[in-house]
């Protein structure tokens, strides 16, 4: 089961790409084409060669008998469902699923975001149990018609993420050779992505969940294909640039150009940090650029994330030096536990186990 942990949590992670000095995001759903984290240099190969880190899929039998129940789980009491797991605790509960006059499930947004906010626990309790949320949820807010339908749509998505991994490994090579700058690569892979939903889901699902998404990656990739072309003059690109925004909806614009503030204050508060300045600076710099709501937000989970990631040095500092040791694998693995023990709770080791790929 840790295997499947690998699969849908990897498949959920935000991949950013750096091309021509713009950070920018393709994609919430469909990242493409691989974590930055995931291509590493090879010392001994050509300077520019990457060795990708392959995508973890499962045998799409396993993620059908775990949505449908023949895999067989216990049933939760009514008080595991009114506790959700630490990461779920403070984020937004989406909004009520509808049903139409006929008892069909109405396909939207808040569909898929039912499905994506209890997968954001994965991790931390068994997939077993995160089926049963969103489950529960189907069961309690729909009829019997509905809450079939969408029983149905859980595991086609779940399916479509698993696909993605394969897709993804298919151009691995290709990936580890370009680095993962090459645009007409990505827009191949994304492409392919595209192709293979109708696989999984109606022309009326695909346009519910996807459309945002693939407009809002449309005008990504053309503002760093236009930001690229050294055959222009910066003239020439602040005008495409400026018909680009014109041809494309508010929304999507206002999304980016909101992305970009919150990428250029973070950059800016990094640079602040190197430079010595007082976290007190830091915070009235981010409260000037961002307002205080928004400031007061980031500054605590600057704090949570500082926390973390000290305790995570200090575990991964000390595993290096185990694994480094001479002990069999079954007393390393038992060393390897007990170390994880001995720094995390039950709740973050799950966590652990998925960042170290065990």
């Amino acid at each position: 089961m840790a295997r499947f942990y690998q699969v849908i949590s990897s498949a959920l992670i935000l991949c950013f790409f750096v091309l021509a000095g713009v950070v920018f995001l393709l994609g919430e759903d469909d990242s493409l084409p691989y974590n930055v984290s995931e291509v590493e240099d090879v010392s001994n190969e050509e300077p520019k060669l990457k060795r990708v880190i392959k995508e973890q899929t499962v045998d799409p039998a396993l993620i059908s008998a775990l949505v449908d129940g023949s895999q067989q789980r216990e049933k939760p009491d009514d008080a595991f469902y009114e506790n959700l797991p630490g990461s779920l605790i403070d984020a937004p509960k989406p909004a009520a699923l509808e049903e139409d006059n006929e008892g069909n499930l109405i396909v939207d947004q808040r569909v898929k975001r039912v499905i994506e906010f209890y997968l954001m626990a994965m991790g931390e309790e068994p997939i077993e149990n995160i089926l049963a949320r969103i489950e529960y949820e189907f069961k309690s807010q729909l009829g019997d018609t509905a809450y079939h339908q969408g029983m149905a749509l859980l595991e086609n998505y779940l399916q479509y993420r698993n696909n993605i991994g394969e897709i993804k490994n298919q151009y691995a090579d290709q990936v580890a050779v370009s680095g993962s700058t090459d645009m007409s690569l990505i827009k191949e892979i994304k492409q392919a992505v595209r192709n293979s939903r109708s696989d999984y889901f109606s022309e009326e699902v695909i346009a519910a969940f996807y459309s945002k998404e693939d407009e809002y990656d449309d005008y990504m990739i053309s503002k760093v294909e236009i930001l690229q072309d050294s055959s222009l003059s910066e003239e020439e690109k602040s005008q495409q640039l400026a018909v680009l925004n014109q041809n494309t909806s508010f929304e999507v614009v206002q999304s980016h150009s909101e992305a970009n503030q919150l990428s250029e204050v973070r950059t800016k508060i990094k640079a602040m940090r190197a430079e010595g300045l007082s976290e007190d600076d830091v915070n009235l710099y981010r409260e000037q650029q961002l307002g205080p709501e928004v400031a007061e937000r980031l500054k605590t989970l600057d704090e949570e994330r500082q926390v973390w990631q000290t305790r995570l040095d200090d575990y991964r500092l000390e595993l290096k030096h185990l694994q480094a040791g001479s002990y069999s694998d079954a007393e390393k693995s038992r060393l390897i536990e007990e170390l994880r023990t001995q720094h995390f709770d039950e709740r973050e080791i799950l966590r652990v186990r998925v960042l170290d790929g065990v």
